[in-house]
């Protein structure tokens, strides 16, 4: 991620995903953030817990074009709003995408979620940020993406 390899990543069941180290709750802020100094990946990070078939993940194709795949059945702790995502990870081109295939009307972004990428470093971190507390989610159109690749330096 913005142009390191990683072998290792942590999957929360808070909705996000983060690389060479594990990472303790993230509370939903504003990218880039502080409370994480390793790369993270928000899909929909705020404080959530698994629901359904929860979370999966798996590898498909073969080296050097895999794709590891993660998909979470998630929803808001607090409130029960559902969102089923999958995050898609290209060995070899540096894309990243987010699939939305489910999201309640009261979880499309706002709430105090946080959506977007962030790179190693912290608040000084190269990061892109979708939301932190906006909607940006269609709960009438399902379903989304959204995409980055970011630059290898």
């Amino acid at each position: 991620m913005f142009g390191t390899d990683y072998t290792t990543l942590y999957i929360s069941t808070n909705g996000w995903v983060s690389f060479g180290s594990a990472g303790s709750y993230i509370s939903p802020s504003s990218l880039p953030s502080s409370i994480f100094s390793m790369p993270l990946i928000c899909v929909y990070a705020r404080d959530m817990q698994t629901r359904g078939n929860g979370i999966r993940y798996a590898t498909v194709g073969s080296s050097p074009n895999r794709t590891f795949i993660i998909d979470f059945e998630i929803e808001t702790y607090s409130s029960g709003y559902d969102v089923t995502a999958q995050l898609q990870l290209h060995e070899g081109s540096n894309l990243i995408n987010i699939r939305y295939y489910y999201t309640a009307p009261e979880a499309c972004g706002q709430s105090y979620a946080t959506i977007g990428i962030q790179g190693a470093g912290g608040s000084t971190a190269t990061a892109v940020p979708i939301t932190y507390d906006g909607k940006v989610l269609d709960d009438n159109y399902n379903p989304q993406s959204i995409s980055f690749c970011p630059v290898k330096y």
